[in-house]
């Protein structure tokens, strides 16, 4: 758009005409969303002292001058950096609650408003198979948290330089998944809402090196044990004769049992020592007379 040409007269105060730049009318635009920069020549020549940022400009033309500026509004960056902390640990064990912190930041220097807000969602799929979404997920920032499994997803109005935080907690259950308790949240694209990034593992900068979609993941591993029994004969023995029985712990993992949460087993000889007594030199059962 142009103004076209306007003519001023000469002013005997030195004072400078001020350019002022408004949105159109009815539009809708609102500057405060743009960066505006002016760059203006002098009867056609480059003049420098008369470029500048900003919705507004002082002139001091000298009679017969033209002067031209070409105004170019850019659109401020709205960014999101997100961070996400767990609780989890190597000691992490049926039972036990984690807790889940998510933070959206705005980087850009352009804030989201509730015509256009923030969305963060996070995918809870790579935990829910070893564990139980609690039900609380929270946030005191502006805004709505919300869980339609298996994500929760924040939405809400975010300044340029703020930041927005939600929380969730989950129970670790009996090992009934892959024992990877992996999580993601990611910045939402407006455009795509479908774009679920791997982030596996998010840039240096914490954006997702295929998608470019703000990200960041938790995981914690978990133990997991397996026993087999078995014993050195299938006949009965007869009275005094030995039964050897040999039990087998395994941890097929993916995480480590640790010296402040061992592993541990038992095994309950009730149903043997009513028949047979314990040897516990040899560690082999004695059938016993009746």
């Amino acid at each position: 758009a142009t103004t076209g040409p306007v003519v001023v007269m000469p002013r005997t105060d030195d004072a400078g005409f001020r350019l002022d730049e408004f949105a159109s009318a009815g539009t809708g635009t609102d500057l405060s969303d743009y960066d505006t920069s002016w760059v203006c020549t002098r009867n056609g020549i480059p003049e420098p002292s008369l470029d500048g940022e900003g919705t507004q400009r002082i002139i001091y033309p000298e009679i017969g001058d033209s002067i031209d500026c070409t105004i170019t509004n850019s659109v401020k960056p709205r960014d999101l950096r997100v961070t996400k902390t767990s609780t989890a640990t190597a000691e992490s064990r049926p039972g036990d609650v984690i807790d889940y912190t998510v933070t959206a930041t705005n980087t850009g220097t352009r804030p989201y408003d509730s015509a256009d807000p923030a969305t963060v969602a996070d995918d809870l799929s790579g935990v829910l198979d070893d564990a139980v979404y609690n039900n609380d997920a929270a946030t005191n920032s502006p805004g709505a948290v919300a869980y339609a499994a298996p994500r929760i997803a924040w939405t809400g109005p975010l300044a340029a330089g703020a930041s927005a935080t939600f929380t969730y907690s989950v129970t670790v259950g009996d090992r009934t998944g892959d024992g990877v308790m992996r999580n993601l949240a990611w910045a939402v694209d407006p455009d795509d809402p479908t774009v679920v990034p791997a982030c596996d593992p998010a840039d240096a900068d914490g954006t997702d090196p295929v998608t470019g979609l703000p990200c960041a993941a938790t995981e914690n591993d978990l133990p997991g044990l397996s026993i087999s029994k078995s014993a050195n004969r299938t006949d009965l023995p007869a009275v005094g004769d030995q039964v050897e029985y040999t039990v087998i712990v395994t941890n097929s993992g993916p995480g480590d049992y640790t010296a402040a949460a061992p592993a541990t087993f038992s095994d309950d000889l009730s149903d043997v020592l009513d028949d047979a007594d314990l040897d516990q030199t040899s560690e082999f059962l004695v059938v016993a007379a009746t």
